[in-house]
């Protein structure tokens, strides 16, 4: 039976929820300046740093991608033992620096530094610490309060890209990541001084240090269920950071395909709400196993001509499962495996996650060196991720919420 709280949805406008969702979303919004669909807005101008080809800065962004995967595997953990506040405000200080190392950066050292920390601290660290905390203290509200939080996300992919396009064109990029900085260091860390206890976040009373949930790959239901969670950051990491070769093969402007992410955006809101409320009622086991399917309509789309209507069809569709995917992932790993350890746990899907979106920038950039088209490439996506559908739903098969 429901805890009465649950029928009572005022109370999750209380003013300690408030606090929670509130640095969520600040945490999700601010981590855009390590997400790829940002940093892929400068990608002709960070390659010529090395001179690099498609290929080439695609391996360099994999790479340092991968070394943040394996670190977030020790770092994410740590949540579940750690102060909250000093672990969130440690993430943005570090994300900051890396801002201003890749506006500084003048050789290759220097720029697979920057973008190690800027997918470290801003797509990993940041995003693990909003999910995490808004999944652990909203209770039967989890669902509704991860998908507020995420929002932050749809907020960042629909306002950064159309402005970022036009200060890159009065400033140029580096003061650009300069200016991203500054923001991190005058906005977020003081909001999340306010809005975040000290000491909170240590749900594991024990002294034992804390480690990666190593034992999810030996057990078949995660195995099978993995396919799925690296779907989308794949699939999404992989096409946003070779949007630049996408809209040249397509005939279309950069400019438009930026301007875009707002219908993106607006659907992603939709997704992620309508996952909030159906995880509540549901639960997110019952949801888990569908969350790829519009994404795979999305790049049979995407694939399946020029005209600038398929790229805001591709959009709507992709954000769809983007925008569910943060609420609907969370929320599962609580149901399965519990609150205690949903730190751990979600260090090592975030990390796996992350590995996914490292691999996709090389493996694609690789295809297209090779001369494999974009459409080939989309279909080949959009089946992947209806086979990955169908191995969760056999996996998760007779599986029950736990918390």
């Amino acid at each position: 039976m429901r805890p009465a709280a649950d029928h009572a949805p005022t109370r999750l406008l209380a003013r300690p929820n408030l606090a929670w969702l509130g640095a969520g979303f600040g945490l999700c919004y601010f981590s855009s300046f390590g997400q790829t669909f940002f940093i892929a807005l400068f990608a002709r101008d960070i390659a010529a740093i090395g001179g690099l080809s498609h290929g080439g800065y695609g391996a360099l962004y994999s790479v340092a991608s991968l070394l943040s995967g394996f670190t977030m595997l020790w770092l994410g953990a740590q949540i579940d033992r750690s102060d909250l506040r000093r672990f969130c405000m440690s993430a943005v200080v570090g994300l900051a620096a890396a801002c201003l190392l890749l506006a500084a950066a003048t050789h290759g050292l220097m720029l697979m530094l920057a973008i190690f920390g800027l997918r470290l601290f801003g797509q990993g660290l940041m995003s693990h610490a909003a999910m995490t905390t808004v999944a652990r203290h909203l209770g039967s509200f989890r669902g509704r309060g991860v998908a507020l939080a995420a929002l932050g996300f749809s907020v960042g992919e629909a306002s950064l890209p159309y402005l970022t396009v036009q200060l890159q064109d009065v400033l140029g990029w580096r003061l650009v990541f300069a200016a991203a900085a500054v923001l991190l260091l005058a906005v977020l860390l003081p909001l999340l001084f306010l809005l975040l206890p000290a000491g909170s976040g240590r749900p594991g009373h024990g002294q034992a240090p804390v480690r990666p949930a190593f034992w999810l790959l030996r057990e078949r239901r995660f195995g099978l269920i993995l396919p799925l969670i690296l779907t989308s950051p794949f699939v999404g990491t992989g096409i946003f950071f070779h949007q630049v070769a996408l809209v040249e093969a397509k005939g279309w402007s950069l400019g438009r395909f930026a301007a875009a992410f707002v219908a993106f955006a607006a659907t992603s809101v939709t997704g992620s709400l309508a996952a909030g409320w159906l995880v509540d009622r549901l639960g997110a086991i019952r949801l888990l196993p569908w969350l790829m399917l519009p994404l795979a309509a999305g790049c049979l789309v995407l694939g399946s001509g020029d005209h600038t209507g398929v790229m805001y069809q591709f959009m709507a569709l992709a954000a769809l499962t983007i925008g569910a995917y943060a609420t609907v992932t969370t929320s599962a790993w609580a149901e399965l495996y519990g609150l205690e350890s949903l730190g751990s746990v979600r260090a090592l899907a975030s990390s796996a996650t992350i590995l996914a979106a490292a691999a996709a920038p090389g493996a694609l950039g690789f295809l297209l060196d090779a001369g494999v088209s974009f459409p080939a490439i989309l279909y080949g996506c959009a089946g992947f991720a209806v086979a990955a559908s169908l191995l969760a739903s056999w996996g998760l098969r007779g599986s029950r919420r736990q918390a």
